[in-house]
């Protein structure tokens, strides 16, 4: 069911076009003002991801540089070390384990 539209009128009948255009004028101002609350919260997120940006620009190479960093022979010599001292230290847990548990067969 469809219910009528009521229109303001006058008192002579006619259409009262200046409340309707008031009204727009009022709708237009807000929709005017909710746009300009938009754009600055817009330019503020944009602000902010900038800072964020800026400050990661220049904190992580400052991090990276101040890193120390393992030059070639020190990689060749953790290359040539043998591997029993991390062998040494799973027996040692291994051991540990059996006495803690009482089960010799650990896989």
């Amino acid at each position: 069911m469809t219910q009528p539209q009521i229109i303001r009128r006058q008192t002579d009948g006619s259409i009262d076009f200046d409340f309707y255009r008031a009204e727009a004028t009022a709708l237009r101002r807000q929709a005017m003002r909710d746009a300009r609350t938009l754009r600055t919260a817009g330019l503020a997120v944009a602000v902010q991801a900038a800072v964020v940006g800026l400050v990661l620009g220049l904190a992580v190479p400052a991090w990276l540089a101040a890193r120390p960093q393992a030059s070639d022979a020190d990689i060749r010599a953790a290359k040539e070390q043998p591997m029993w001292p991390l062998r040494a230290r799973a027996e040692q847990l291994r051991l540990r384990l059996v006495n803690a548990t009482g089960v010799s067969a650990v896989h």
